[in-house]
């Protein structure tokens, strides 16, 4: 179902129609939703506005929440099977997992995992 700016835009108002999408776009970066805020992203561009790209990906999102949450609790020493059943998913998926974090994170090892400052922007720490 369109939103109130498709409405508007595919009604010819143009003009009239950039406003929603772009208070959609900031709440959905907000809550770091990328598939909403590439829809809205994509009607603000459809309205005719020119948008400012951001140069590089925060690291935060270049992580899923799962890996996200895998790669902390393998930071405060878990084993494989602690964190699947803590995440109730498999030992053999918090290993994929894991192997997506490291090329991601840039880091090769657990010991590595542990230096990361996850409050801080995913940065290793010293």
């Amino acid at each position: 179902m369109p939103g109130p700016g498709e409405w508007l835009r595919r009604a010819g108002r143009r003009i009239d129609a950039r406003t929603q999408p772009a208070e959609a776009a900031e709440i959905f970066r907000r809550l770091d939703a990328a598939p909403l805020l590439a829809r809205a992203r994509a009607e603000q561009e459809l309205t005719g506005q020119h948008l400012r790209r951001d140069s590089a990906p925060a690291r935060e999102s270049i992580l899923t929440a799962q890996e996200l949450r895998v790669a902390r609790l393998a930071a405060q020493g878990l084993t494989n099977r602690e964190i699947g059943a803590q995440l109730l998913i498999s030992p053999r998926t918090v290993g994929h997992h894991l192997a997506n974090v490291f090329p991601k994170l840039g880091i090769v090892s657990r010991a590595d995992l542990a230096r990361i400052d996850f409050g801080n922007g995913l940065h290793l720490i010293g």
